[in-house]
């Protein structure tokens, strides 16, 4: 019996479908906008596979937390998400019409002013998580021709606004019911985000033997900034706000320069002694994804306050 059972495990295929733990999928792309063939109904969700391994899909499902309406499920999805690839749902067959669905569910409807969506497997062990209750989505456009939310990192977390990006229309796959193409890249890889010119990026200080001290700026069109004080070892002030929500930011002007000021006080509104600041210049490209944050390089303050 117990070279039977050997014999059995020896010519076991090596390739088989494993479970999953969090973050070996994720969801990577959704369509949540629709398509301008299907309208707002004509809604997909891609996930991808992080892993080196096939795995089952089989009894898992996405939970949406959306604006004070019930939660809704997709419920029981069948198949298997292969190595590195990806797995298409679909509320109808016809929705990338030239791409089968790898499932189907007719009930999804997702909230377009945005929602939280969960990854559940077959234990409801929660794989992946994207976007927070009662806040827009990260990303996508909902006005024609309407641009699909992709991931940019699949590595990285769904719940980082940063780390989403709408399409950016030149690398797409798929056309709709009504054969016109779709602005995002269901069931392949998605597009890229452009990269930030740092020569576009600069920070002075002017009048800084005398308070105020004046912080100009210049940044790419379309940015948005913050600008933090610091000395040697802590933050002392942050002069324009940096909030890591984008809603929260404050824009840089036009032409894409700018200016600040510091009255060389902490954030109790106490002066600070005498020594050396450094100004920080935090920029997000909003044109490139919310792909990264770009730091210029620290300016040396120094300066005697008057009391």
């Amino acid at each position: 019996m117990i070279i039977l059972i050997c014999a059995i495990l020896v010519f076991l295929p090596l390739t088989q479908v494993m479970g999953a733990e969090k973050g070996d999928v994720v969801i990577n792309e959704i369509g949540w906008m629709g398509t301008v063939g299907g309208g707002d109904d004509d809604e997909w969700i891609e996930l991808y596979n992080n892993t080196e391994s096939p795995v089952s899909l089989d009894n898992w499902s996405i939970e949406d937390e959306s604006y004070g309406s019930m939660n809704q499920h997709i419920r029981g999805i069948k198949g298997t998400i292969s190595a590195k690839g990806w797995f298409l749902i679909e509320n109808d067959e016809d929705c990338i019409k030239n791409i089968p669905a790898d499932f189907i569910n007719s009930s999804m409807d997702l909230n377009n002013k945005g929602e939280k969506l969960i990854l559940r497997d077959e234990k409801r062990n929660v794989i992946d998580v994207v976007g927070r209750v009662r806040k827009p989505w990260y990303a996508g456009a909902r006005k024609k021709p309407k641009y699909s939310m992709e991931r940019t990192n699949p590595a990285c977390s769904g719940r980082d606004a940063n780390n989403w990006h709408t399409n950016n229309g030149i690398i797409i796959n798929g056309i709709d019911k009504k054969r016109n193409q779709v602005n995002g890249t269901p069931g392949s890889a998605n597009s890229s985000v452009p990269e930030i010119d740092r020569e576009q990026i600069s920070i002075n200080i002017l009048n800084s033997m005398i308070p105020p001290l004046v912080i100009d700026y210049s940044v790419p069109q379309g940015s948005v900034i913050s600008v933090r004080v610091y000395s040697r070892d802590s933050l002392i002030k942050t002069i324009i706000n940096k909030e890591s929500n984008l809603a929260d930011r404050d824009p840089a002007k036009e032409g894409a320069q700018g200016s600040c000021v510091w009255d060389e006080k902490d954030a109790y509104g106490e002066l600070v002694e005498p020594g050396e600041y450094r100004a920080l210049l935090e920029v997000l490209v909003k044109g490139a994804g919310k792909k990264e944050f770009i730091f210029s390089e620290p300016i040396e303050i120094k300066y005697i306050p008057v009391k």
